[in-house]
């Protein structure tokens, strides 16, 4: 029975390491690869914009990196929360209030 509680154990820590492993090597081949993959943005927008003689300007707000997609996913979830707040007033109420106006008219 002990020998059983220790192989497993034993093949847990070694399935851990496999993994982690796996997982490290995935990152860093995505890493050596960024060059040879463009986005859709670079390979499809920028290749017609060129075409059309459109220049590309800066952004209105410049964001390094992933502070981007941070911004726009906190900007995203507080809309949504709004949004979900008011939505008794926007859907349920504004139907009530249409209903009284039809009626006092």
């Amino acid at each position: 029975m002990k020998f059983m509680k220790w192989f497993k154990k034993i093949l847990m820590l070694v399935l851990i390491i496999l993994s982690f492993l796996s997982v490290k090597n995935l990152v860093f081949s995505a890493e050596e690869d960024e060059g040879k993959w463009k986005g859709v943005d670079e390979a499809v927008i920028e290749k017609i914009a060129k075409e059309k003689g459109i220049v590309p300007r800066e952004p209105l707000i410049s964001l390094e990196g992933d502070l981007e997609l941070f911004a726009f996913s906190l900007l995203s979830g507080l809309s949504g929360f709004v949004a979900g707040y008011y939505w008794r007033k926007l859907i349920s109420e504004k139907n009530d209030a249409l209903s009284l106006r039809k009626t006092a008219s």
